[in-house]
């Protein structure tokens, strides 16, 4: 059993180490708003064309490619609003690029939006949680072990 505890324990401070390592994914997020009575795809917010453009714009040849920047880019829809969160390891550079997403998006769009809000730099990483992610693994390790030793007391 006490060895059991152990690999718990080393287990939740290998995660924790990892987490440690990782490099922080910062969030920035930006609001456009449709003033047309037509809906509009969030996939137009989010196009090929719109991450060129942002690409070109703000001059990241050689850091992104279009396809790179759609996958870190997520659009949410909440009535006539459409919230656009960019994720990346440099918080400056993930609000630059959510920025000019929505500048891009409200500029090119079919139907009429505007930029409701532009992002603020994030102070905060999004992910990894090392802290949590290992108290996570040591609670539920020892709950597994708590359940473990109660069944097998009730099999003898």
């Amino acid at each position: 059993m006490k060895i059991l505890v152990l690999a718990v324990v080393l287990c939740a401070f290998a995660v924790t180490s990892v987490g440690l390592q990782q490099a922080p994914i910062y969030e920035a997020s930006a609001e456009v708003r449709s003033t047309a009575a037509l809906e509009i795809a969030p996939a137009s917010l989010d196009s090929r064309a719109a991450a060129k453009e942002t690409i070109r714009g703000l001059q990241l040849q050689s850091e992104a490619s279009p396809a790179e920047l759609t996958n870190n880019l997520s659009v949410e829809r909440s009535g006539p609003r459409y919230t656009l969160a960019y994720e990346d390891t440099d918080p400056v550079r993930a609000t630059r690029i959510v920025n000019t997403v929505a500048k891009v998006s409200s500029s090119e769009a079919s139907a009429k939006l505007v930029v409701a809000s532009l992002a603020a730099i994030p102070a905060e990483p999004v992910s990894p949680n090392p802290l949590r992610n290992g108290l996570l693994t040591l609670v539920v390790g020892l709950a597994l072990i708590g359940v473990w030793a109660i069944v097998g007391r009730r099999r003898l």
